[in-house]
């Protein structure tokens, strides 16, 4: 008897190796604004950058924090480019679309993800973001044919570690807390967060190419298991 029937999993840098493309995008999508709208690119870009930081520190628990479009006319704003709305509306395309030109799946996780199905455990995904990009990636990457559900931080208003979004995913996959685990890159959204609403929570800290977020928490939160590679995920449902 496995011992638990259901996986919360984070998506970016948990299973898509998200964090290598956001710079590389947001350096496309400023050069074909800055064309577009006949600006300085470097001037552009600068901009960009401090205006997502901005946003970011603003509002920090909010999914407004990082929408993409926001940051990119806000800054088109600050330097002056003179654009009609109409030339506004494909930038998030823009920018998603080169974003999941090169995305890639870290090692091992759809066997375990397929292991884990095949095992009658429910697997949804938690992500902070809008809900059309979630599902955008999901279905772009492939992975559509691996979880049962997914759930994005827009629907309950904020992002991890706010339990709203936790309850939410207990709630699609019809699991309580003490029957699932949770998965993710980030010691305080993901594991903190998750443990807050009694999952038990581990960190995905694998071996090469990680990304692990919020170490200044490390002294006060504890995961209860570390992913190293996707077998320690298996291990921890008793496979």
């Amino acid at each position: 008897m496995l011992k638990y029937t259901g996986l919360l999993i984070d998506l970016d840098d948990t299973i898509l190796k998200s964090y290598k493309r956001y710079r590389p995008t947001l350096e496309y999508t400023t050069k074909v604004m800055a064309e577009r709208f006949s600006i300085d690119e470097k001037e552009l870009l600068e901009t960009v950058l401090k205006t997502r930081k901005n946003l970011r520190l603003l509002m920090p628990n909010l999914p407004l924090g990082n929408n993409r479009l926001v940051a990119f006319r806000s800054a088109l704003d600050k330097v002056g480019a003179e654009y009609r709305l109409d030339q506004l509306a494909d930038i998030a395309d823009i920018f998603w679309d080169k974003f999941l030109e090169d995305i890639e799946i870290f090692d091992g996780a759809l066997e375990a993800l397929t292991i884990l199905k095949k095992n009658g455990v429910k697997v949804i995904i938690v992500s902070d973001g809008d809900l059309v990009w979630r599902l955008k990636k999901v279905k772009e990457t492939g992975l559509m044919d691996y979880i049962d559900d997914l759930v994005a931080s827009e629907e309950v208003i904020f992002e991890k570690p706010f339990g709203s979004i936790f309850a939410l995913a207990l709630q699609r996959i019809g699991k309580k807390a003490d029957e699932v685990i949770m998965l993710g890159n980030h010691l305080i959204k993901d594991v903190h967060g998750a443990q807050q609403v009694g999952i038990r929570s581990g960190l995905f800290d694998p071996k090469e190419e990680g990304n692990v977020y919020g170490r200044e928490a490390e002294d006060f939160v504890k995961p209860d298991f570390v992913v190293r590679e996707y077998g320690d995920l298996l291990k921890e449902f008793g496979l």
